[in-house]
């Protein structure tokens, strides 16, 4: 196995950027090129968790084959791949979009998640070094306390990694937020205004979290959207489940 750091490769559609953890390698688009990823900080270019037994000393790469990245877990803790796609040792490998994607290594607690985020350049894209390096979570999108509240209530599937897990609905939120702030008055309108607000406001950077105009569709499948891109970016993290007092 090729060792230590890859050289930098040129900013060319399929350049994979390292973003976290920081300080990681860009690399160009060449064929059979693989970037290791686990805690064993020697033999691999992307050191994650490297104080928790639950990630392996190589848990998993990123390798470009056929004109794509795509990443391969060998952990016996699984990886999740953009928020929502659960790779598991064995499984077939999954690859990346043009973009930005989280890959979150689960720990030997499963509630600790450990942060790989890359961005493969696209036509016409530069690619974009991260400053920041640690474990989940990064925080790529603002939340207030309050919004943070709500969005990990109807987020708790999710982020307990539930399988095929579904939002919350507003009223199922309304009523185990009635629970956690019974003086706040919570109603299902109440909540559903709050996640309004959040997905026009970010709906810049998630066009997909709001309808087009004159478009038609459940809002449930926006609630969803917006829920994956923030369990996705690193927003919302599976430590956000201790304001739910589910941290025991």
């Amino acid at each position: 196995m090729e060792r230590g750091p890859v050289p930098s490769g040129p900013s060319r559609p399929g350049t994979l950027v390292v973003l976290e953890p920081g300080g990681g390698p860009t690399v160009g688009p060449q064929e059979g090129r693989v970037l290791w990823f686990g805690r064993n900080r020697p033999e691999v270019h992307i050191c994650v968790g490297p104080d928790d037994p639950g990630v392996s000393r190589r848990h998993g790469s990123l390798e470009f084959v056929a004109g794509r990245w795509w990443v391969r877990t060998l952990g016996g803790r699984p990886v999740r791949v953009g928020g929502t796609h659960v790779l598991r040792r064995g499984d077939e490998p999954v690859p990346l979009a043009d973009g930005r994607t989280s890959l979150l290594v689960e720990g030997a607690d499963p509630r600790d998640l450990h942060l790989v985020r890359v961005r493969v350049v696209g036509p016409a894209e530069q690619p974009v070094r991260g400053v920041a390096s640690g474990t989940v979570p990064v925080r790529c999108f603002r939340l207030d306390p309050t919004e943070r509240l709500v969005l990990t209530v109807i987020a708790q599937r999710h982020l307990l990694r539930c399988p095929d897990p579904q939002p919350l609905t507003a009223r199922e939120a309304a009523v185990e937020l009635d629970v956690l702030q019974p003086e706040a008055g919570w109603t299902h309108k109440k909540v559903g205004h709050l996640v309004k607000k959040v997905r026009d406001r970010l709906s810049d950077d998630l066009p997909n979290v709001v309808p087009e105009p004159g478009a038609t569709g459940f809002d449930s499948s926006y609630r969803r959207n917006l829920i994956e891109a923030l369990v996705d970016s690193g927003t919302l993290g599976a430590e956000d489940l201790r304001l739910l007092g589910l941290d025991d």
